[in-house]
């Protein structure tokens, strides 16, 4: 059998990180956008309800 190539493999690697540190972050805007930002609900409402929006599936 025989090895990927070495650009395959950095690539996989990185597009695994990317992923992770996406979901990792997701779950802190509301708080980033009422703490930080003084967003009200029905600003975080809408961010929420754009995200679901736009998720495939």
């Amino acid at each position: 059998m025989q090895r990927l190539p070495a650009t395959v493999a950095t690539l996989g690697f990185v597009s695994f990180f990317n992923d992770l540190a996406s979901e990792m972050v997701t779950p802190l805007i509301p708080l980033v956008l009422a703490g930080g930002l003084g967003a009200g609900p029905i600003v975080l409402g809408l961010v929420e309800g754009g995200a679901r929006r736009s998720r495939p599936g």
